[in-house]
């Protein structure tokens, strides 16, 4: 699996995008080892995470975060 290739281009997706929805990567370094991503704080998580301390979402909460969802990728 070519895991140095998949970052380069996760990267330089994160630095092109400017939306509301989207996180925003502010830099990037690494060491021997790792690389690692600054991004900006997000203070409610992202979504998986929400979604697996909320368990099933209701109907309403569930079509907001599709409509975000759907909003960010236009």
């Amino acid at each position: 699996m070519n895991k140095v290739h998949e970052a380069i281009i996760e990267k330089q997706i994160l630095l092109s995008t400017n939306h509301p929805n989207i996180i925003k990567i502010l830099s990037t370094f690494q060491d021997k080892d790792k690389l690692y991503y600054e991004l900006e704080y997000a203070e409610n998580r992202d979504l998986n995470t929400f979604i697996r301390t909320q368990g099933i979402l209701d109907y309403e909460l569930a079509r907001f975060y599709s409509a975000q969802i759907v909003n960010a990728l236009e």
